[in-house]
């Protein structure tokens, strides 16, 4: 679903997301167009001329073996023979040019490649690929140029299986998804994600013995229920041997009980009501007085 869901994206020229480029050490020359911009037309006009800048390697290279193509088809198309060998080694040269870069486009993390990271064909492929190049400092790899960052929508819009992966004893998750129904189906596509890659599996710290769907049915029916707590056994043990850590998922979803319509609003907690601990006073005056809870928006 996911990959069809990115192939008519692409199709439809709709984004998900967009790709942050990550400022490194700068060609000399960039450098020099950019304080010369800056002074004559301003910060704006410079980040868009060191951007363009940027991909101007790229576009050339790509202009390049447009050209190549199409000077080999139309020598391919005479009919001397000598133009059609030399077509031929013409159109041979340009596959091997895509080849090159296209292999070399996997090491942009090198100064002396990066400027492949700003080919749009290219980055294309290192998606379908699954291609990421994780940078690392202290063995000598910076942070990639370009980095294409996304809503988690997908897959896994809350975060919590990034949780998950490292092991957290405590996970807070704030649900504020779309479901006026309480169905809850981005916390189940987002356990069902967790237990597809083996991080671990869930159950109900009340009863362990009963299925965790009747803990999300019930929450469903019991509108009273302000928060779940869904306990957490990290890894996979199959061979049983019980070393495996546990952790506590709480779950706060966005609704209103019908037990707490009609209160009035509290006004925010500040840090020196907090550290006296004395009971709430309630509000007079001000843009709270009079709110009730279901003013706040929709639940």
């Amino acid at each position: 679903k996911a990959l069809s869901l990115r192939f008519w994206l692409q199709v439809l020229n709709l984004s998900w997301g967009d790709y942050i480029v990550f400022e490194g050490e700068e060609r000399e020359y960039i450098e020099q167009c950019s304080v010369l911009v800056r002074r004559c037309l301003g910060p704006r006009v410079e980040s868009r001329m060191v951007r363009l800048m940027k991909r101007v390697p790229s576009v050339i290279m790509g202009w390049m073996y447009m050209g190549l193509l199409n000077w080999g088809c139309y020598l391919l198309s005479s009919p001397d023979i000598v133009s059609c060998e030399r077509g031929k080694l013409i159109l041979f040269s340009a596959c091997w040019l895509v080849i090159i870069a296209l292999g070399l486009s996997f090491f942009s993390f090198e100064h002396i490649f990066e400027f492949l990271a700003f080919s749009p064909v290219l980055r294309q492929v290192h998606q379908a690929t699954r291609h990421c190049a994780v940078g690392d400092v202290h063995a000598g790899f910076g942070p990639p140029r370009l980095l294409y960052v996304t809503d988690g929508g997908v897959k896994d819009c809350t975060a919590v299986v990034q949780l998950m992966q490292r092991r957290c004893s405590k996970i807070l998750l704030v649900l504020a998804a779309s479901d006026p129904h309480d169905d809850l189906g981005v916390l189940r596509s987002t356990m069902q994600v967790a237990t597809s890659r083996k991080l671990g599996s869930f159950y109900d710290p009340e009863d362990p013995r009963r299925d965790i769907e009747i803990l999300l049915d019930r929450f469903k029916c019991d509108k009273e229920m302000t928060f779940l707590h869904i306990g957490i056994v990290y890894g996979w043990d199959v061979l049983g041997t019980g070393k495996s850590p546990h952790g506590d998922l709480f779950v706060v979803k966005m609704r209103l009980p019908p037990s707490k319509r009609g209160q009035e609003v509290q006004p925010p907690l500040e840090e020196a009501e907090i550290r006296s601990g004395q009971p709430w006073r309630r509000c007079r005056g001000g843009r709270w007085e009079g709110m009730k809870r279901e003013d706040l928006g929709p639940f």
